[in-house]
């Protein structure tokens, strides 16, 4: 059996046949394998996890609360990861004798590795003036990322050149999903993990609002959230990172970078265009609320269904004075007011990340 399918102009054909079939359903075999070795790590890992809840020695009683807290925290996330492992099992076994769905997955596959190859000399194309701003640019991210070490940020380990128009960067390997893919496959999450998931995402914002030198990470999106094999979540991409001078007032720092971001999920003070804005740890806040809800709503509050220009154009953020909630899902209203209070409209009255983060809705206790 062959299968011809042309991808558009310039992109040629891919070619299916009877061995690329055969071979393509080894690697679902080899991804049920995969996802049962997973399961059985997190298990494992539960297992030792209660077993240092009972091991606990006479600690005081702020670091026994301290240390209750965080096991229970690492069993939702090891929980959340095990329901994840779930879906993609039940998921596998409906797509088992779904032809065209693997012909679709195949064509993306060979697409992303085409992608891949040619990614490595892009940099090649642009003129000498772009890419001394390109380079710029990859070194002040790199002098921002390599100094953050922490368990829900995607460690930087190296950086190196391979020519003069390549180079590489090392980051920690996490072999999960992003949330972007994970919200593709399930729009909508059981509120039990999205509030696992924005609970290690606030844990992240906390530790870069703590350290000496203050970051605004400026890009939360779903795509910029990656889980490892356990499934914890760990924030990545600090190329629009913004360093917190100490010399700062309190209302925040200089906005210079107008128009960079994803503004879906940007604040309305990004958009002010009479005056350069100031910004400070409420634009991660604002971010945050707009992926918890999009986790629990499968969309976003604000142009959901716009493109970026519309956005602009149309003034949608600067218009969003007010988050309205689907009747369905069911959703807490300790979630809602979560999502409100990251989504205050007037930057003066939005908490910022340290504030927000003593919200009962982002800590847990054994009840």
């Amino acid at each position: 059996m062959d299968v011809t399918r042309d991808q558009g102009p310039g992109t040629g054909s891919v070619k299916f046949n009877a061995d690329v079939m055969r071979h393509w359903r080894y690697k679902k075999k080899s991804y049920q394998r995969q996802l049962l070795e997973a399961k059985e790590a997190v298990e494992r890992q539960r297992k030792q996890l209660k077993k240092r809840q009972s091991d606990k020695g006479d600690a005081s009683d702020v670091e026994s609360g301290a240390q209750e807290e965080d096991i229970l925290i690492q069993d939702e996330i090891y929980k959340s990861r095990l329901a994840s492992i779930k879906r993609e099992e039940e998921s596998l076994l409906r797509e088992r004798d779904r032809y065209e769905l693997d012909k679709g997955r195949l064509i993306r596959e060979m697409k992303r590795i085409r992608d891949e190859d040619g990614s490595l000399r892009f940099i090649s194309d642009l003129n000498e003036e772009k890419k001394q701003s390109y380079i710029r640019h990859a070194i002040r991210e790199y002098n921002i990322h390599k100094t953050l070490v922490h368990h829900h940020i995607v460690r930087l380990w190296d950086i190196f050149e391979i020519d003069q128009d390549t180079f590489c960067t090392v980051l920690e390997y996490c072999s999960g999903k992003d949330l972007d893919v994970v919200l593709k496959a399930t729009p909508v999450l059981p509120e039990k993990e999205a509030r696992i998931i924005i609970v290690q995402i606030f844990q992240g914002l906390v530790y870069l609002n703590k350290r000496a030198q203050k970051i605004i990470h400026y890009d939360l999106k779903p795509g910029n959230v990656l889980f490892d094999e356990l499934g914890v979540a760990k924030v990545t991409d600090f190329g629009l990172s913004k360093i917190v001078e100490d010399d700062v007032g309190s209302q925040g720092m200089e906005l210079t970078s107008q128009g960079a971001g994803t503004y879906w999920y940007l604040p309305p003070e990004c958009f002010e265009l009479s005056r350069t804005p100031l910004i400070s740890s409420k634009v991660d806040v604002w971010s945050a609320g707009v992926l918890l809800y999009q986790m629990l709503f499968g969309r976003r509050p604000f142009g959901h269904d716009q493109t970026q220009e519309r956005i602009l154009r149309e003034d949608t953020i600067i218009k969003a004075r007010k988050v309205e909630f689907p009747s369905r899902p069911t959703v807490s209203n300790e979630a809602k007011d979560l999502i409100r209070r990251c989504l205050t409209y007037n930057q003066a009255e939005r908490p910022d990340v340290l504030t927000i983060a003593q919200d009962p809705y982002l800590t847990y206790s054994k009840k």
